[in-house]
């Protein structure tokens, strides 16, 4: 079984729906966020992608958007953050290396509270559709 099967068993425990074409995988949760996940540089990669918000698009508030994007930045341990050309918001991380359950485990238990628990504390209502 290959680390991206391995690691699509292990969020279908976690309570995502996960599916698969040639592309890539995509994991579907009712109360987490959706997960884009494909092998990239020889590791596996997870990207999140959200809408920015009217504020966001705004090129006058770009400097604003930039800085909300570097504080998140800061404080992540395992995700980056940043905004694409048409300033949506993407959220990303590598695992690199084997599958193994429990280093995988903290690994997604990091993600959440990267991209949940912070996103939601911090001014990203401002950006955020």
């Amino acid at each position: 079984m290959t680390t991206i099967e391995q690691i699509g068993n292990h969020l279908q425990f976690l309570g995502y729906e996960v599916t698969s074409d040639d592309k890539a995988t995509k994991a579907i949760h009712s109360e987490k966020w959706n997960l884009f996940i494909k092998t990239f540089k020889g590791g596996i990669l997870f990207t999140t992608f959200l809408n920015g918000n009217k504020f966001a698009k705004n090129k006058r508030n770009r400097q604003a958007y930039l800085e909300f994007i570097n504080s998140m930045n800061q404080r992540a341990s395992v995700t980056r953050f940043y905004a694409d050309d048409d300033s949506d918001f993407l959220m990303e991380a590598l695992w690199s290396g084997d599958y193994n359950k429990v280093g995988f485990g903290e690994f997604m238990e990091q993600w959440d509270v990267d991209t949940r628990i912070r996103l939601f504390q911090s001014e990203a209502k401002k950006f955020l559709v």
